[in-house]
C-alpha cells in the first residue's frame, strides 16, 4: 500500500490543477520533498520600488530565512522573503534587518558582487535529481545599489525590475522576474518549480590580527568595529563555503563554483508551488530513500571485535558495542548529494569524535578532501573543539569549526563545518546517549571534486566511503541509519498511554514510536478541556515521565513524537477521556507554539490556521515586555496548508517575561514566554 502512495498523490495533484485548486505543502512534501513552499497569486501586481507597504504582499506567505549551513545557533540579521506570481512574472521580495549598516559591503567594482547581496535561484524545470547539468538554473544576484546580475535566462518577453531601498536598520529589496525568462507560457506553468532564496552577508570590519597559539590560530578582535559574516537561506544548501575553480569548464556537472554566492546545489533547492500553475509537474522517483539500517537486533553482520547488548536509544532495537576506541562502517555509494548518516551513540568517558574517510579514494595524489557539515546533540555536551589538523600531510590541508546551537526539542546542539575526515569531536559529551549526524558535501571544484562528478555518470561504478567512524571509550551504538534527502513522514502515533501515582506525582510511559530515520524525543502535551487547547509541557529523551499530580489536575495528558528531521507525530484524540464535541473543537483550532521557551537571545513562533480555513486570513503577531510595550509585531496572511514559523532575535531586548499575542481571524491565542540572558 505505500508504494501505492507516490501515484496517488500524483492523481491528487492532477485533479487539484484541473478543478482550479492549488496541491498543499504536505502533498508536494510527501512527493516532492522538504522543504516546500507555498507563492500565491496576486491580482494586483506589486509596485516594483524598494517599498513593502502594497497590499500585494499582505496575501504573501512570509518566510525565514536561516543560516544557510544548517546550523542551529541564533541569527544577528533577520531576512524575510515574500514570493507573489501572476500569469506573467515571479515576484519576490527581501527585508534584510541589518543593526550594523555602518559595516556593510558595496561593491563599486565593475562585477559588483562581493559585499553585502540578494541571490535567487531558479531551477525552473526541477531537473535536480534528475541531471547533474545546471544548463537550466538561473541565478539573479541583487547587490545593496540594485545592481542585477544574472547567469542566464531563457529569451522570453518582459522585463527583469529590481529596486532597493537602504534605511538606518535595514535593507529592502524588490524584485520582479518575468515566467517567459524561465522558458514558461501561459498554458505550460508547472506546479512546482525548484527555488532558494539568499542572502550573502559577509564578515567585515576590523582591525583583527591572527595569531598562533599552542599549534592552532586564533583571532583577537576589535568587537566594537567588526560585524561576523553570516550567510542565510530559504532552504538550507549544509555548506558555507566553496574554494574558487581555476578552470570554469562549461561542461563541468556542477557549473561554476567558487565563492558561495555561485554555488548552485539544485538537489538542496525548496519545492516552490506556484497558485498559477496550468500544468502537473511530475516528482522525482525517490526524494527520499533509505540507503542502510541497523537497529542491531539481528546482529551485527557489518561489525567485528564487538558484542550485541541488551540496550537501545529509545527502546527501538539493541546496541553494540566494543571495548576498543572506535568502530567503523563503510558502504558503496555511486551518488554522494544529499546523503546523511546518523547514528546514536555513548562512551564510557573522554572525547566523542565521529568523521567519514573517503579522500584517498577519490583522488589520492592532490590536496584535495571530502569535506562535511556534522551536528551532534546531547543533553549534557559542555564543549567542542575548534583547531587545525593535518593528516596524511602530503595530501590535505585541514580546518575545522565548531559552534554550539540552540536548543532543540530537548537536545543541546553543536555544529561542526569542516574538512577531510577529523570529524567532530567533543570533549565532554553527554553521559547518556548522543546523536552524531553528517552530511557530506564537496568543499572545493578541484581533482577531487572533478573526479567524483564525472564518476556520476558512469552507473556502473562506484566508491567505496566509511561514512561513519565513531571514536571513543568503549564507545556504544543503538541506531546506524544511512540515507538520502529529507525524511517528510511523521513518526507513528503514540495511541498507548500508560499511568501510575507514586506519592505525589504521576508516572507516565509509553511504547516507542518507530520513524523511518530516527524518532529523537517524545513531546509532554496537556489538553486543557476549558480553554480546548493544546500546551507543551515538556521534552524527554525516554520512554516515561514523571509529573506532580497538581501541574496537569483537571488536564488530559498525551505525548507526540518527534524525529531526527522536525516531523511531530499527531495527537492522539481518540482515547478515552475526550469527547466528539472536544476532539472537533481542538482540532479546527488556531495554533500559536514557542520553542525553545526560556530561550536566548532567539525563538521561534509557529502560527497556523485552522483545518477548516481553506482560503487565506488575516494575522497578526504582536510581542509584548511586562509593561505593555508592543516590543515587535509583524503582520501576514496564513493559509491552512503552511503555518507560518517566526524567529524572534531578542538580542536588544532585557532578560524577562514576554507575552506573544496572536490574533488569527476573529481568535486570539497568548503565550508567555521568559528570555534569559
Amino acid at each position: 500500500m505505500r508504494s501505492l502512495l507516490p501515484y496517488f498523490l500524483i492523481m491528487l495533484i492532477s485533479l487539484c490543477i484541473c478543478y482550479g485548486m492549488v496541491p498543499t505543502i504536505n502533498d508536494i512534501e510527501r512527493t516532492f520533498g522538504k522543504p516546500a513552499i507555498l507563492i500565491r497569486q496576486t491580482a494586483t501586481p506589486p509596485v516594483i520600488d524598494g517599498d513593502l507597504s502594497d497590499a500585494a504582499w499582505e496575501i504573501s506567505q512570509p518566510y525565514q530565512l536561516d543560516h544557510i549551513d544548517g546550523c542551529a545557533s541564533p541569527l544577528q540579521a533577520s531576512t524575510t522573503v515574500r514570493l507573489l506570481c501572476d500569469n506573467s512574472n515571479l515576484y519576490v521580495s527581501w527585508l534584510c534587518m541589518e543593526p550594523r549598516m555602518d559595516l556593510s559591503i558595496i561593491d563599486t567594482s565593475s562585477y559588483g558582487m562581493d559585499g553585502d547581496i540578494v541571490v535567487l535561484y531558479l531551477d525552473p524545470h526541477h531537473a535536480h535529481y534528475t541531471t547533474l547539468k545546471d544548463s537550466n538554473n538561473i541565478r539573479i544576484r541583487i547587490n545593496m545599489q540594485g545592481k542585477v546580475n544574472i547567469s542566464r535566462s531563457y529569451p522570453g518577453s518582459g522585463s527583469v525590475s529590481a529596486r532597493v531601498h537602504a534605511g538606518n536598520d535595514q535593507w529592502i529589496v524588490e524584485l520582479s522576474f518575468p515566467l517567459s525568462k524561465m522558458g514558461f507560457t501561459a498554458s505550460t506553468i508547472p506546479t512546482v518549480i525548484g527555488l532558494n532564496a539568499v542572502r550573502i552577508r559577509p564578515q567585515s570590519g576590523g582591525p583583527y590580527a591572527t595569531v598562533a597559539v599552542t599549534g592552532s590560530t586564533r583571532e583577537l578582535i576589535d568587537h566594537n568595529n567588526f560585524r561576523y559574516g553570516e550567510n542565510t537561506s530559504l532552504a538550507p544548501f549544509w555548506v558555507d563555503y566553496k574554494v574558487a575553480m581555476p578552470s570554469r569548464d562549461t561542461g563541468y556537472p556542477l557549473g561554476v563554483w567558487g565563492p558561495l554566492n555561485e554555488v548552485f546545489l539544485p538537489w538542496r533547492f525548496a519545492h516552490a508551488i506556484l497558485e498559477v500553475a496550468t500544468i502537473v509537474k511530475e516528482p522525482p522517483d525517490s526524494p527520499f530513500e533509505i540507503i542502510a539500517k541497523e537497529h542491531f537486533i539481528n546482529g551485527a553482520p557489518s561489525f567485528s571485535n564487538g558484542t550485541i547488548v541488551e540496550e537501545s536509544f529509545l527502546g527501538i532495537g539493541k546496541a553494540y558495542r566494543t571495548s576498543g576506541t572506535g568502530i567503523s562502517y563503510s558502504i558503496a555509494l555511486h551518488d554522494p548529494r544529499d546523503v546523511t548518516a546518523v547514528a546514536t551513540v555513548t562512551v564510557d568517558s573522554g572525547r566523542l569524535a565521529f568523521y567519514p574517510r573517503a579522500s584517498d579514494k577519490l583522488c589520492p595524489s592532490v590536496q584535495e578532501c571530502w569535506g562535511e557539515y556534522t551536528s551532534c546533540v546531547g543533553d549534557g555536551i559542555e564543549s567542542y573543539d575548534t583547531y587545525t589538523y593535518d593528516t596524511h600531510s602530503d595530501k590535505m590541508g585541514i580546518y575545522t569549526a565548531g559552534r554550539f546551537g540552540r536548543k532543540e526539542r530537548g537536545w543541546q546542539q553543536a555544529t561542526f563545518y569542516y574538512g577531510e575526515s577529523t570529524g567532530g569531536s567533543m570533549k565532554s559529551p553527554s553521559s547518556g546517549w548522543n546523536i552524531c549526524r553528517l552530511r557530506m558535501e564537496l568543499m572545493d571544484g578541484g581533482p577531487a571534486a572533478q573526479h567524483l562528478m564525472w564518476h556520476w555518470f558512469d552507473p556502473t561504478s562506484h566508491i567505496d566511503i566509511q561514512i561513519m567512524n565513531i571514536a571513543g571509550q568503549n564507545v556504544t551504538v543503538g541506531d546506524l541509519i544511512v540515507y538520502r534527502g529529507i525524511d517528510a513522514e511523521a513518526p507513528t502515533p503514540v495511541t498507548q498511554l500508560n499511568k501510575s501515582m507514586d506519592g505525589n506525582d504521576i508516572v507516565f510511559s509509553w511504547p516507542p514510536s518507530e520513524d523511518n530515520v530516527l524518532t529523537v524525543a517524545y513531546e509532554v502535551v496537556t489538553i486543557d478541556q476549558a480553554t480546548e487547547t493544546i500546551e507543551h509541557l515538556a521534552f524527554v529523551h525516554d520512554l516515561t515521565v514523571r509529573i506532580p499530580q497538581q501541574q496537569v489536575q483537571d488536564k488530559i495528558v498525551r505525548v507526540r513524537a518527534w524525529d531526527l528531521d522536525g516531523n511531530a507525530s499527531t495527537v492522539s484524540l481518540d482515547s478515552v477521556g475526550i469527547d466528539k464535541e472536544l476532539k472537533n473543537k481542538i482540532e479546527n483550532r488556531p495554533e500559536l507554539s514557542v520553542a525553545p521557551n526560556p530561550f536566548n537571545p532567539g525563538t521561534v513562533m509557529t502560527i497556523g490556521a485552522t483545518r477548516n480555513d481553506e482560503s487565506a486570513i488575516a494575522a497578526k503577531v504582536a510581542i509584548y515586555d511586562m509593561k505593555g510595550t508592543c516590543v515587535k509585531s509583524v503582520s501576514l496572511r496564513l493559509h491552512a496548508s503552511a503555518p507560518f514559523h517566526y524567529t524572534w532575535n531578542a538580542i536588544h531586548q532585557a532578560s524577562g517575561i514576554y507575552i506573544v499575542k496572536a490574533t488569527i481571524g476573529d481568535k486570539v491565542l497568548t503565550r508567555r514566554i521568559t528570555l534569559l540572558k
